[in-house]
């Protein structure tokens, strides 16, 4: 959407100033940074990045980048919550074999 003095995003109708949104984007402000900034879950927030790049306020290839950083830190938490489940199995068969 466009008003008077810049630019504004609505993401589900919450309403972000298009330039502070993009310099907050592009300072390095993660993903949880930026929703805890601006109020939004993860799903307000995807929106927003795609009508950011719709209406060319950042280029496709920040958000690329952007997708595939938090593809990234999903896939490292994930990869950290099995090894502490592993952890935790060798731990609970120590255990056992003890007791037992």
């Amino acid at each position: 959407m466009r008003r008077k003095g810049g630019r504004s995003l609505e993401a589900q109708k919450k309403k972000v100033k298009a330039g502070e949104f993009v310099r907050d984007l592009r300072s390095g402000m993660d993903d949880e940074a930026l929703m805890d900034k601006y109020a939004l879950n993860r799903g307000q927030f995807h929106q927003l990045l795609r009508m950011a790049a719709d209406s060319e306020l950042i280029k496709t290839d920040e958000l690329y980048s952007r997708i595939s950083h938090s593809a990234t830190a999903i896939n490292r938490t994930f990869e950290e919550m099995q090894e502490a489940v592993n952890q935790l199995s060798e731990v609970t068969a120590f255990d056992e074999k003890k007791s037992g």
